[in-house]
C-alpha cells in the first residue's frame, strides 16, 4: 500500500469498441473529432506524462507536444480496423467516420 506504482492506461486494448462506440452515439464523426475525443482521455494523460510506455518516441513528443499526429495515427488504425469489420465506414481519403448497423449492435 505504501509503494507507489504508475497506473498505465489499458484504453488501447479496448479502443476499437470505444471508438465504435462513439461513433454510433454520433459523438466522433471524422478522425480529427476521434484525435479531439481522445485527448479527454486517461490514456493521452498517461502518453503526454509516460510516452515511452505507448511506444512514442522522446523526439517526437518534443517535436509534437499535443501528441496530435500519434492521435490521428492511432485513430486511423482504429478505424481502418473497425472498417474491416464493417462496424463503421471509413473514408480514408475525407477521414468521415460513419456507423453501420453491425457497428450500432456490437455497441450496446
Amino acid at each position: 500500500l505504501t509503494a507507489s506504482l504508475l497506473v498505465e492506461s489499458q484504453l488501447t486494448g479496448a479502443l476499437a469498441d470505444h471508438l465504435n462506440a462513439e461513433v454510433c452515439l454520433g459523438t466522433v464523426s471524422s478522425v480529427a473529432e476521434g484525435a479531439t475525443w481522445l485527448s479527454y482521455t486517461y490514456l493521452f494523460i498517461r502518453a503526454a506524462r509516460n510516452p515511452l510506455a505507448y511506444g512514442i518516441a522522446p523526439d517526437a513528443r518534443a517535436q509534437d507536444p499535443d501528441l496530435y499526429v500519434w492521435r490521428i495515427n492511432l485513430i486511423r488504425a482504429v478505424a481502418r480496423r473497425l472498417d474491416q469489420a464493417r462496424m463503421v465506414r471509413f473514408n480514408p481519403a475525407t477521414g468521415a467516420l460513419d456507423p453501420t448497423e453491425l457497428g450500432r449492435i456490437a455497441s450496446h
